[in-house]
């Protein structure tokens, strides 16, 4: 027995040792306080139907998921996907839940009448359906942001108390958090509701962020917005990259001397460095707006196009679908997927990611431009033509329209479309 002890005393620091080393190398699932909650904003009704206040809805509604981007430990998901629901009232939480693969939705209405702001918001659990947290706000007209911000820390401390969301919180920021000037912050949404629209609407965009800066000089998002808006300026309104160079740097530089965290200047940046092809330095900032905003889709897929551009087709392909997977119903960024498989000579599998985008949004130009290209390469000029007769006649569209109408052998009407240019 005396020898047994001895074996035994001798063999327990091994034991222990061995026993630790099993643990550690066992996978621990994440605890539901350190999981990363998912969340979808569904566009905010506009009351009243009146159209000059719509970008008060949809503003408020895409700033409320751009703020709670910022939490660590909340990913917005679906933002484009989620228009779709534009308009809707009182929507279905778990249908849109499972179509985003949210665990919550956020939706809510909107309506301005003189001088007074009402905003109504829910938070519904997907898995359940269930209202988790709702209110009601009853602000003068000049309280936007106030309210905004209001909803945005109520929604993530809910999540964070009710569900066991422990690792949320903002993320490490040097700037202190400021009320903008109500008009200043009013204009700043016109400006964004612009912008999103693309075509004409990118050079009012830019005239509204110029207001919103004169009203109020140290808002940093409307410098932001405005570089944003200039830095498309040769894409959507003929102007040489070069008249604009200028602009989109002080208003970058705008913007991060007043808020460094900011991700969007970076972009605006490396947009305005590939239209004159400074490839290293469009790199740098690409990278630099993705540190910033590491679960911004659009920051991805714009670094996917840098990519692509530059002839990277894997790590291009790798970054559009790092954008399709943080908002996986966007038409735009599968198109992006769909042509890189088809410049790897992958012509199946580009055409079934495609229709899978046409299902999404027919109308989208990027994509209806990326299936003509396909379809004309493999002969088939039927689908083709249906592809290019729906892209809008515009810049930057029509000199695509005229090129590819010619490739599949339509030449009187390619030099109509070349002679009919504004582009």
């Amino acid at each position: 027995r005396w020898h047994w002890l001895v074996a035994l005393a001798m063999a327990l620091p091994f034991l222990f040792v061995a026993a630790l080393v099993s643990s550690r190398g066992r996978e621990r699932p994440p605890s539901a306080t350190s999981r990363t909650r998912s969340l979808t904003v569904v566009p905010f009704v506009n009351v009243g139907g009146d159209s000059a206040q719509a970008y008060l809805a949809d503003g408020i509604s895409d700033e409320l998921a751009t703020a709670l981007g910022k939490f660590r430990g909340i990913r917005v998901v679906g933002r484009t996907a989620a228009r779709q629901y534009q308009g809707h009232r009182d929507v279905d939480a778990r249908a849109v839940g499972h179509a985003m693969g949210a665990e919550f939705v956020v939706q809510g209405s909107v309506r301005r009448a003189t001088d007074r702001l009402r905003v109504s918001v829910q938070l519904a659990r997907t898995e359940s359906g269930e209202e988790v947290w709702a209110n009601t706000y009853e602000r003068p007209a000049g309280d936007a942001f106030a309210v905004q911000d209001e909803i945005v820390h109520t929604i993530a401390d809910t999540i964070r108390s009710r569900f066991g969301g422990g690792n949320i919180g903002i993320r490490p920021s040097r700037v202190v958090r400021r009320i903008p000037d109500a008009g200043a912050y009013d204009l700043y949404l016109r400006g964004q509701y612009l912008l999103r629209r693309r075509g004409p609407g990118v050079r009012l965009a830019a005239e509204r962020f110029d207001s919103a800066i004169a009203r109020d000089s140290n808002f940093a998002p409307a410098y932001a917005g405005l570089s944003a808006a200039l830095a498309l300026f040769p894409y959507f309104t003929n102007t040489p990259p070069a008249a604009v160079y200028s602009r989109v740097a002080a208003a970058a530089q705008g913007a991060l001397v007043r808020d460094s965290t900011l991700g969007e200047p970076h972009t605006a940046l490396a947009l305005d460095a590939m239209s004159v092809h400074a490839w290293a330095r469009a790199d740098s900032e690409h990278r630099k707006a993705l540190a910033a905003e590491p679960t911004d889709p659009s920051a991805h897929h714009q670094y996917g196009r840098y990519l692509f551009y530059t002839g990277q087709l894997d790590s291009a392909l790798a970054e559009f679908r790092r954008a399709e997977s943080l908002d996986r119903y966007s038409a735009l960024y599968s198109s992006w997927v769909g042509h890189m498989l088809f410049e790897q000579g992958k012509v199946r599998e580009a055409l079934e990611e495609l229709g899978r985008a046409l299902d999404i949004d027919s109308l989208n130009a990027v994509l209806l431009l990326h299936a003509a290209q396909v379809y004309a390469s493999i002969g088939d000029t039927g689908a083709a033509r249906a592809m290019i007769e729906r892209l809008p006649n515009m810049p930057p569209w029509t000199a695509s329209r005229a090129y590819l109408t010619a490739r599949i052998g339509d030449r009187a009407a390619a030099r109509s479309a070349a002679t009919n240019r504004t582009d």
